[in-house]
């Protein structure tokens, strides 16, 4: 019997040898990188005409809501200052431009000054250095405790003062604030001195009635504080003008 042959296959010996080279290149997996590092040949030549395939575009993400940082707002300018040393006459509150005073002292022993204004204290000796001293009370217009005088009115002395007409509980809290005026250093006596104090100008007013008509045209502003209490801001260089 004879033998039987196969027929021959219609894509030849090799079944690749048929297939479209255009088309198997599109295909062609991407081996490795070579040893050497460099880029990529593909395994069958390119042909005529034929493109690569195109590499998609990477697309940006939007940012999260939550990272989105927003410019910070621009603070508010800080109010102006004044800055006071603050005092007691009585149970008035004042105070004074920090910048025009020297130093405080105790109260201490004061030289008459004959025919001297009524509101001059006298003279005392500051290490060396004699300084006059007005009393603020009188120059202001107010009661004096000390001697019993209103405006340089004399009064007789109160029945609770000592033989030299002074009350023993104002010595002790009395002190004399040292300014300077005019080139000159000049002691200003007062009941008590208070404390440093940095008040808002947004919180001063124009001067009212306050002290006592004597005092309103040394006062250039009336600060409100938080305790319901008002500070009355003298003007040093109209209160010291006449000396």
């Amino acid at each position: 019997m004879p033998e039987s042959k196969e027929p021959p296959s219609p894509l030849g010996r090799d079944p690749l040898e048929a297939l479209d080279r255009d088309s198997l290149w599109a295909f062609d997996p991407a081996p490795p990188n070579p040893p050497g590092g460099g880029p990529h040949q593909s395994i069958l030549p390119a042909p005529s005409g034929a493109m690569p395939l195109p590499m998609p575009t990477p697309v940006p993400s939007p940012p999260a809501q939550g990272n989105v940082q927003k410019p910070p707002s621009p603070k508010p300018a800080p109010s102006p200052l004044h800055h006071l040393v603050t005092f007691s006459l009585g149970a008035e509150l004042f105070g004074i431009d920090i910048k025009q005073i020297q130093e405080i002292i105790r109260h201490q022993e004061v030289c008459p000054v004959p025919n001297s204004p009524p509101y001059m204290e006298g003279l005392i000796n500051l290490r060396g250095r004699i300084l006059p001293v007005i009393s603020l009370r009188r120059k202001l217009g107010m009661m004096d405790t000390e001697r019993g005088v209103s405006g340089g009115a004399a009064r007789e002395p109160s029945p609770t003062a000592d033989a030299e007409g002074e009350r023993p509980e104002d010595t002790r809290t009395r002190r004399i604030i040292i300014v300077s005026a005019k080139g000159s250093l000049i002691g200003l006596l007062v009941d008590s001195v208070k404390e440093v104090m940095h008040l808002p100008v947004s919180v001063v007013d124009p001067p009212g009635t306050v002290a006592g008509p004597e005092a309103m045209e040394y006062i250039i502003g009336v600060g409100k504080l938080e305790d319901s209490h008002l500070l009355s801001i003298l003007d040093l260089e109209k209160l010291l003008a006449d000396l």
